[in-house]
């Protein structure tokens, strides 16, 4: 399933004329959302119709609300990362954040996957 919304949503993508790169797609059991890099290097959310949600929440918020992670870049997870680091101290969403990082643990993410996919040298948050 999340092959064809993958591919699905990057047709939206390409058909709406947004060049930005996709960084995550969410799911729950009813919809599923693409987040995208904006030009201000912050993650945008599209609808699985390719309008851009607005509610200013962010992948904890969504990952509280149901939504599980079906795709990440690694680029996302270098900005989820950087952003756990320097916001620790005031996450509201700690549960989300525990299970992002479950995430990241069952998916073999970890600062050393990250430097290798990414070049960028990165805190080990686990």
């Amino acid at each position: 399933m999340a092959d064809n919304y993958y591919l699905k949503a990057k047709a939206l993508i390409l058909e709406e004329g947004i060049t930005n790169d996709m960084a995550s797609v969410l799911a729950n059991k009813n919809d599923m959302i693409t987040g995208l890099v904006n030009d201000y290097d912050s993650t945008i959310y599209i609808d699985s119709k390719g309008n851009e949600i607005n509610d200013d929440m962010n992948l904890f918020d969504y990952i509280e609300k149901g939504y599980s992670i079906a795709f990440m870049s690694i680029d996302e997870h270098v900005r989820n990362w950087k952003s756990i680091e320097k916001h620790s101290a005031f996450l509201k969403n700690r549960d989300s954040v525990y299970s992002y990082m479950l995430y990241c643990k069952n998916n073999g993410i970890n600062s050393d996957t990250i430097f290798n996919l990414s070049g960028e040298k990165i805190n080990d948050i686990m």
